[in-house]
């Protein structure tokens, strides 16, 4: 018989021998024949293993090549080359499941973002999810009262993964858009979901054309802690392309991402997350085009983000410096009118369920002390205008100072540059890009710019072109909202037009006299005016600018042109006509100081021409000439008297009756007139009243239309003679031109008897 001691030797040989074979062969093959069917069933996919090993001495499973693929294909939704896992024994002595190493070899995952933005790990959450909800409400509430279990790991490798997010949903894209990560890797040291446990992880991946991120530092998961550092370096934007299309119209065509800083994750005891980042980025190499028109869009050599401070929960951004170098923007007004860089939003197609909500701010405050600009390059192209026009800002540089969305004040803002290569222009002022209505107050300079260029502009809204002309521009925008409003100081020399341009859209008025009228003596135009307008306007544009105000003062000058050259000398609209006293052609004082003013805007104009057209009042001046007349003969009278008496008398004209004589001569003129001789004939007219008189005159003198002719011609050539006098103005620009009508055109509160000027 067998001693208990061999006995108890055979037992334990036994169970060891037992114990080997069922844990190295085993169990091996059972979970190797039965987890693929049960993974498969749970998560409604096609899941397959090559190998599964383990060690019972160790308390190890290694899982080598395992797949999953979807059912309705032979593409692999995820997979590895090896899984490895070291089970400790003392976990059985604590209430944790501790790990030694968790090794995982070239894991991979494809995530799909169907049409209808359904993503396929989501989906397989999503079954997991329906196939426990079937259990007993029993099992459900215990899952529920079920707390996360301790799992520590005391080593974790990944290495050689691989992820590829493949997006079917964009709607900017026919095919889908699959972004890859390669060359995965982590490493971890003592992670742990055990509460205030901490342990320290490094993670780096590449992209496909070799830029590199990384990510390590102490991490915590119960609360979540984390303390990373972050350095990315050459990471490429393009991949990313087809998502910014789907937001804006612009296609990216190249750029790069660097950042290096570090990241706090911290949550608190009512599970809030907060995170603040702190360091540096930048982007390097970029460029983009319009989507609709391939125009270049934006393009940058590098654009420096300096000390960023940035926090979520709350929200926050401060920037010490953002600097941009080497830029290219295109502006461009398209065919349609619209505006490129007003229109890259797309916007979502309205529905019916859909309301509109106002986003919340992902940042308050947001501080930016000093954004620079160096070597910028924009152009401006409008192809609204035949031909197209274009024109280009160079040499930008600049800087915007102080931007705050926390703060009252507002950023100053200081620019200058090159306009088409050799004139100099400078921009300063202050906005606010955070207030709810977009705020501006800026100045604009702009000196010796040639205006020929702007021959597609002039032709189309003035029906000219332009031969030559400088322009200097003081210009101060202040922009509230989308209203507009500026003071406008515009200086312009030898400004000159060409020949005439066929054109539905330019003014219906004589543009020349318009130039003519704003040119002085030294062919310069200067010009002080305000103008308000939308800058949503889609016709808004340095060109269309500048010629949309010289062309709403050359309305405004040849609709009323005494007006506006009494606007700058003096005068107002009466500086159009000269009024004269009832049959008289005498320029009084008054009318003489008119003449004066126009006399001196004509020597200011030289282009200008002068017609100039008498008239009568035909009732009043006619009884003014009869009494005239009237007085004419009694001066006579008294003229014929000094003769007779031998005394010696001026000329009729000169002549004056005083009042204590003019019946005396009254008389004489009658009786002389009526050949009066006999006695009682003198008798009879001395018995006569004064009135009585001068009625029987009166009536005998007959005024005809070749006397009121006359007398607008006298009234004319007198105003003509007295512009003349001073010879300041050339006599082949004043012309003396016939009435169309003698009397002249009925205006309110001035007399028809008057001289009319006509500019031309």
């Amino acid at each position: 018989m067998k001693s208990p001691v061999k006995k108890l030797i055979v037992f334990l040989l036994t169970c060891f021998l037992l114990y080997t074979l069922l844990g190295f062969l085993v169990v091996p093959l059972v979970l190797k024949s039965i987890l693929p069917d049960k993974l498969s069933q749970s998560l409604q996919q096609v899941v397959s293993i090559e190998k599964l090993r383990m060690n019972p001495y160790v308390l190890s499973v290694s899982v080598e090549n395992l797949a999953i693929k979807e059912r309705e294909g032979a593409e692999a939704f995820a997979s590895f080359g090896k899984f490895y896992i070291n089970f400790q024994s003392k976990s059985l002595f604590t209430k944790a499941f501790i790990f030694k190493e968790l090794l995982i070899e070239k894991p991979f995952i494809h995530i799909k973002r169907n049409q209808e933005r359904a993503v396929n790990v989501l989906s397989l959450v999503s079954a997991m999810e329906k196939k426990e909800d079937a259990q007993s409400t029993e099992v459900s509430e215990r899952k529920t009262k079920a707390v996360v279990p301790v799992l520590q790991f005391d080593s974790i490798n990944v290495s050689e993964g691989s992820i590829i997010f493949s997006d079917a949903s964009l709607r900017s894209v026919k095919h889908p858009v699959s972004i890859k990560v390669q060359n995965l890797n982590v490493t971890g040291k003592n992670i742990s979901t055990a509460p205030k446990s901490r342990g320290d992880i490094l993670l780096t991946f590449e992209d496909e054309s070799g830029g590199t991120v990384s990510v390590n530092g102490p991490l915590s998961l119960l609360p979540v802690s984390a303390d990373l550092q972050i350095a990315v370096d050459d990471y490429h934007i393009l991949p990313f392309k087809g998502h910014v299309l789907d937001q804006v119209r612009i296609i990216i065509e190249d750029g790069t991402i660097a950042t290096k800083g570090n990241i706090k994750i911290n949550e608190s005891t009512e599970g809030q997350l907060t995170a603040a980042y702190k360091g540096t980025a930048t982007v390097s190499d970029f460029s983009s085009v319009d989507e609709v028109t391939k125009d270049r869009f934006l393009e940058f050599k590098t654009l420096r983000f300096l000390t960023i401070d940035a926090g979520y929960n709350p929200g926050f951004l401060k920037i010490d410096s953002v600097s941009l170098s080497d830029f290219y923007a295109g502006l461009i007004i398209n065919p349609d009118k619209t505006i490129n860089v007003l229109s890259i939003q797309k916007k979502e197609e309205p529905t019916e369920k859909t309301t509109e909500t106002k986003s919340p701010q992902l940042f308050d405050p947001i501080i930016i002390k000093e954004i620079s600009f160096e070597n910028g390059h924009i152009n401006f192209t409008d192809k609204l205008i035949k031909p197209t026009y274009s024109t280009s800002l160079l040499d930008i540089e600049g800087k915007i100072s102080g931007l705050s969305s926390a703060e009252t004040r507002r950023a100053s803002v200081k620019f200058k540059g090159k306009l088409d290569k050799t004139v100099p222009i400078e921009i300063t002022g202050e906005i606010d890009p955070f207030s709810e209505d977009l705020f501006a107050d800026i100045q604009i300079t702009l000196d010796n710019k040639d205006l020929s260029p702007l021959t597609p502009y002039s032709g189309k809204y003035l029906g000219y072109v332009i031969d030559k002309g400088k322009l200097v521009l003081n210009l101060n925008y202040t922009i509230d909202g989308e209203k507009l409003v500026s003071e406008n100081k515009i200086f312009i020399d030898q400004f000159t037009l060409g020949d005439e341009v066929e054109s539905p859209d330019a003014i219906k008025l004589p543009v020349k006299l318009g130039i003519a009228l704003l040119r002085n003596r030294k062919g310069e135009i200067d010009l002080d005016i305000p103008v308000t307008g939308k800058i949503d306007d889609p016709e808004f544009s340095v060109g269309y600018f500048i010629l949309k105000i010289i062309g709403n003062i050359i309305e405004k000058a040849v609709t009323a042109p005494f007006a506006f050259i009494g606007s700058i000398f003096g005068g107002g609209e009466e500086l159009g006509y000269v009024e004269f006293d009832y049959g008289s052609s005498t320029i009084t004082e008054k009318n003489a100081e008119k003449l004066d003013i126009l006399d001196t805007a004509l020597y200011d104009r030289p282009l200008l021409k002068l017609d100039i057209e008498g008239h009568v009042e035909i009732d009043n001046d006619t009884e003014s000439l009869r009494h005239s007349i009237l007085e004419k003969k009694v001066k006579s009278a008294k003229y014929d008297d000094y003769i007779k008496r031998g005394l010696k008398s001026p000329p009729v004209e000169e002549i004056d009756i005083q009042p204590d004589e003019y019946r005396k001569y009254l008389i004489l003129a009658y009786t002389a007139e009526k050949a009066v001789k006999e006695k009682k004939g003198k008798d009879r007219i001395e018995k006569q009243k004064t009135e009585e008189l001068e009625q029987l005159m009166l009536r005998n003198i007959i005024i005809t239309e070749g006397d009121l002719r006359h007398l607008a011609y006298e009234r004319a050539s007198r105003v003509r003679d007295y512009i003349l006098r001073t010879g300041k103005v050339e006599k082949e620009r004043i012309f003396l031109v016939e009435p169309k009508s003698l009397q002249a055109e009925i205006v309110e509160n001035v007399k028809s008897s008057r001289v009319q000027f006509y500019l031309k």
